[in-house]
Formats: C-alpha cells, sequence, structure tokens
C-alpha cells in the first residue's frame, strides 16, 4: 500500500530498540556487557593479550643491580609497541560501540591496525604523553617530594580514561594530548562520565588487587637482589614470562573493558560528535 514508503519490519525494530538503549542510562547492564565483550573474540585477544604479556617480560629487571637496567631498557621499544596495539584496540572498540554496535566483529583487526601504523603510533604516543608526562617530570626532577609524586600518580589515575575516551572519539594526535580537550568533556557526556569512572575505579581497583596477589605468589620480594646476573636468564624463563603473560592477560582484559564503558557512555551521551 505504501510502496517505497514502508520500511522493513526488522530495520524499523532495530531502530527502535536502539534508540530505547541511547535513552536509557549508564549502568549495571553496561558493565555486564563490558565484562562479556572481550569473549565475543576470544582467540584473538587471548593470543593478542600473551604477546602483550611477553613484550613486557624484561621490564622486572629495572629492580635489579647491574646488567638489570641495560635489559630493562632493552624491553622498553616492545613494552612501547604492545602498548600501542592495545590502544589501538580501545579506540577502535570505543568508536564502534559509540555508534551504538555491540559486535567486536571487524574491531580487532591487525591487518587493519597495520595498514594506519602511523595513526596507531601517534594516538598511543599522546596518550602515553599527556598520562605518564607529569609523573615521569616529578621523578625526574621532584623525586624527593612525596607529594608532588602523589599529584602526578593521582593524574594519572584519572586522567587516563578521558585520554582514551578522545583518542577513540576524535582519533587525533593533538586532541588526545590536550587536557582541556578531555575536561570538556565530562561535561557534554555529563551524569554517565562519573558512574563510568566509579566503574572504571572498581576496575582498577580490582585488577591491581589481583595483580598484587598474583606478585606475590610467583615471585619473591628479593629474588633479583639476592641473585648475581648469570641467573637472569633462568629467572627470565622459569617466573617472568610466565608473570608477564598471566599479568598481560588481565591488564589487557581489563582494558578492553574499560574501552567497551567508555563507549557506551559516548552513545549514551546522544551527542553526535562530542568534540
Amino acid at each position: 500500500l505504501c510502496g517505497s514508503l514502508c520500511l522493513p519490519y526488522e530495520e524499523v525494530r532495530q531502530k527502535i530498540t536502539q534508540l530505547a538503549d541511547r535513552r536509557s542510562r549508564l549502568g549495571w547492564h553496561d558493565l555486564k556487557l563490558a565484562l562479556r565483550y572481550p569473549f565475543q573474540q576470544p582467540v584473538t585477544l587471548s593470543i593478542t593479550a600473551v604477546i602483550y604479556g611477553a613484550c613486557h617480560v624484561l621490564l622486572p629487571y629495572l629492580a635489579a643491580p647491574g646488567y638489570g637496567y641495560l635489559l630493562a631498557g632493552i624491553g622498553l621499544l616492545p613494552t612501547l609497541v604492545a602498548n600501542a596495539v592495545m590502544f589501538s584496540f580501545m579506540t577502535a572498540a570505543i568508536d564502534h560501540i559509540a555508534a551504538g554496535r555491540l559486535s567486536c566483529k571487524h574491531v580487532f583487526d591487525l591487518t587493519s591496525l597495520l595498514a594506519d601504523l602511523q595513526e596507531t603510533l601517534s594516538l598511543s604516543t599522546a596518550i602515553l604523553l599527556v598520562t605518564t608526562g607529569p609523573l615521569l617530570l616529578s621523578w625526574r626532577f621532584a623525586s624527593n617530594h612525596p607529594p608532588v609524586l602523589a599529584l602526578a600518580l593521582c593524574w594519572l589515575l584519572c586522567y587516563y580514561p578521558l585520554a582514551v575516551l578522545v583518542a577513540g572519539e576524535t582519533q587525533r594526535f593533538t586532541a588526545t594530548i590536550n587536557p582541556l580537550t578531555g575536561l570538556k568533556a565530562i561535561s557534554r557526556i555529563g551524569g554517565s562520565y562519573w558512574k563510568l569512572f566509579l566503574m572504571y575505579l572498581g576496575l582498577i581497583g580490582l585488577t591491581g588487587a589481583l595483580g598484587g596477589a598474583i606478585l606475590m605468589v610467583m615471585i619473591p620480594y628479593d629474588l633479583l637482589t639476592g641473585l648475581g646476573t648469570i641467573w637472569l636468564p633462568v629467572i627470565n624463563l622459569l617466573i617472568f614470562l610466565p608473570l608477564s603473560i598471566v599479568l598481560g592477560l588481565l591488564i589487557f582484559y581489563t582494558n578492553i573493558v574499560i574501552a567497551f564503558l567508555i563507549g557506551r557512555a559516548l552513545f549514551k551521551s546522544g551527542d553526535e560528535g562530542l568534540f
């Protein structure tokens, strides 16, 4: 009867459902979806997370004397690359979910990541600079002033979700590295941001507690200082590699969950193009 003016029932139903979802508040339902989200592609994400953890295997040598500093320095490059991959997956997930798509199909694609390698490295560098920059500067120039270090740590903890949010929404280096852009996002997203932030703190706290328990179980406190550097390769193989992989899986999973929640907060904000 209505010809071309009619729309398929399934298409109309999906649009109505998405509109109702957008108008609902960020809450426990979104957190449940976020916790399940990485399991949509368990093989891809597990392999990537294992590689991510393995790339951090040399960082524990920062606590070792002598050659430990050299080994840790060598391990910085794979660490930076691994974090670039993780941030790329996070920004891709944010962009995908903010558009109302809950499936992670085609989101975690290493080929597209390598195709946009320059953008991947650019956004990763911006996130690291704007979050860890104050901490590195305070550690270098104000290491004898605990309040300054505490303030820098607080900035890292509090601004990290905003940095990832801006990177995922804008895909621009200049916007990501500018803290004012992130702070403006709070007022534009509204109350959903504070719910997101509380969920983020809960996830970080739980991840930190689990990570600390894993460290206490898998590595003695005085292991590095009590053994000579000749034993470092053995320690690396037997302890640090499995430890890095286990912690890598935990950290990678938590960050993908955080990315999902950020995407949902943007989706529910109702604004197309916050920045």
